[in-house]
Parts: structure tokens; sequence; C-alpha cells
């Protein structure tokens, strides 16, 4: 049985015992779009209907084509759109107090070394030390 998805206009061919003739839901292995389907009943059975000139729809290939395109863009956009969201505060501070406990830690492996050119560095390594240490107080009073 072929199967076709409403979204990308996709065709499947799908088992027909896989279907009951209640139908059931099926989701696309190319767009991911999901919907009921439920099969006709006779596909034997040939309706004779008249048809008037005004019914006719003609499409053009290319109108399906910018349709496909457009729908195709406007997902892309989305998912730009969606991660571009994604970076926040959090995220930045994250990475601020990451960068500094990196500097940090650089500053005190090389502090002998460094003394000679800073010689300030041992007295402003140890009072941040402290600080940090009051603020974690800090923050163990406020949780307690």
């Amino acid at each position: 049985m072929q199967i076709t998805c409403d979204n990308c206009t996709k065709s499947f061919n799908l088992d027909e015992t896989l279907i009951s003739k209640e139908g059931r839901y099926l989701q696309c292995g190319s767009c991911n779009h999901k919907w009921f389907f439920k099969p006709q009943k006779d596909k034997k059975k040939i309706i004779h209907k008249e048809i008037k000139k005004d019914d006719i729809i003609i499409e053009k290939p290319e109108d399906n084509k910018k349709k496909i395109n457009e729908s195709k863009n406007n997902k892309l956009n989305k998912t730009l759109k969606k991660n571009k969201k994604k970076i926040n505060l959090f995220n930045l501070l994250l990475v601020f107090v990451i960068s500094i406990i990196a500097i940090i830690l650089i500053l005190d492996t090389f502090k002998y070394n460094l003394t000679t050119i800073f010689p300030s560095l041992d007295y402003i390594l140890e009072n941040l030390y402290e600080s940090i240490k009051d603020v974690i107080l800090f923050i163990k009073d406020l949780l307690k």
C-alpha cells in the first residue's frame, strides 16, 4: 500500500496488514510528522461523478516545488531561532565562573615564578582565597 506524508509529500510502501479497518497513527520517517491514517473501504469500486469545468484545479509542478522549498525554509528558520534562544544567562554565568577558576588555578600553579614579576601576587591570592571561603560560608548559612 502506498502512503504519502501530508507534510513533506514523501511516499512510503506499507504492508496492508499493519493497518486495521479503524485506522492507526503513522509517523513519517523523513520529517517525523504524525497523522491518523484510515484505509479506504474498497479500492476497486469506481465512483462515477460528473465533473464540471469549475471543479478542475490545475497545479503547476513549479508551485509545488515552491511550497516545499518554503516549508523547508520555514522549518530551518524555526530551528535556527530555537538554537539562538538556547544561549541564556545561566550558561554565560557558568562559563564566566569556570574561566575565573581556571585563571586562579594557573596563577596559583605558577605563583612562585610570577612573584618575581608581581611581588604582591602572593598577598592578592591569599585575600582571594579568604574571600572565596567567606562566600562559601555565606551560601551555607543561606541554605540552613
